[in-house]
């Protein structure tokens, strides 16, 4: 059975001055396996902290959303583009504003260093941003090995999802039909 959606946006920041370096591409060819369709998914840019929450809104109002990629810049304490710091703390407050319907399930950081335990425990310790898991990279990682990380996790994720969404339509024709 092949998926409608994804259940993932990317949340992307510009990456240079130069250039259009983006994840985009990695994800319309997840879509693309998954979902026949590589517009399948929800990519929205960010600059700064407003259009970060903006972003981040935008996910958990959209009915389809459960899974962020947060890809920017980062280091073991901020993440963001070029010139612009979001810390932590900030990254918090956004989610923890926005994602009171607990829409949003997992964030993952497609940023430097700030996968690391500490900003995990951090997030997730913090129970007002209902997020259930975290994950990133606890270090720098170069773009290319990052990114085939990053399809390999996402398409196997995407597979699990389809997957859960296959059994809950097959229990509950169970339960209506077949009890």
């Amino acid at each position: 059975m092949v998926m409608k959606y994804l259940p993932f946006s990317v949340i992307e920041s510009r990456w240079f001055d130069e250039g259009n370096d983006t994840v985009k591409s990695v994800f319309e060819s997840i879509a693309s396996i998954h979902c026949n369709n590589s517009d399948a998914f929800l990519h929205h840019s960010f600059s700064e902290k407003n259009s970060l929450k903006i972003a981040f809104e935008n996910c958990s109002k959209d009915k389809k959303t459960e899974v962020i990629y947060l890809a920017t810049h980062g280091n073991s304490k901020v993440i963001g583009p070029d010139e612009v710091d979001i810390s932590r703390t900030e990254l918090r407050n956004i989610i923890s504003k926005v994602n009171t319907r607990k829409t949003i399930k997992g964030l993952f950081l497609g940023t430097c260093e700030t996968g690391n335990e500490g900003i995990a425990r951090y997030l997730l310790e913090d129970k007002t941003t209902n997020l259930e898991w975290v994950a990133g990279y606890n270090s720098t990682i170069d773009w290319i090995d990052g990114t085939a990380m990053d399809m390999i996790f996402f398409s196997k994720l995407a597979t699990q999802y389809n997957k859960n969404k296959t059994r809950k339509k097959i229990n509950f024709l169970q339960e209506k039909w077949l009890i």
